[in-house]
């Protein structure tokens, strides 16, 4: 299941990533948490931050994400002006 849309992943499909850093859930909730500031109704953090309070440790889990969740985390902000998830992720997976 990915865990920022909660659809199910088929890895046949491809199109997904495996969480690989001890940082991605923190900084995934930090994230949500800054839409919720600018937006205390955010739908997409809220949904999200519910997926993240329930596992403290993402590769453990060998969690999954759809690379198209990423960027559409950007394009659901409604105007609120904040920068995409997917960037976020890029550059944790980078360091």
């Amino acid at each position: 299941m990915c865990f920022l849309c909660g659809e199910v992943v088929t890895e046949r499909l491809g199109g997904f990533r495996r969480a690989r850093t001890l940082e991605l859930r923190h900084t995934i909730l930090e994230h949500c948490d800054s839409r919720l500031n600018a937006c205390a109704t955010d739908r997409w953090a809220l949904d999200i931050q519910g997926r993240m309070q329930s596992c403290c440790d993402l590769i453990a889990e060998e969690a999954l994400y759809h690379v198209n969740c990423c960027d559409w985390s950007e394009s659901c902000s409604e105007g609120i002006n904040s920068i995409s998830l997917y960037h976020i992720i890029q550059q944790i997976h980078a360091e």
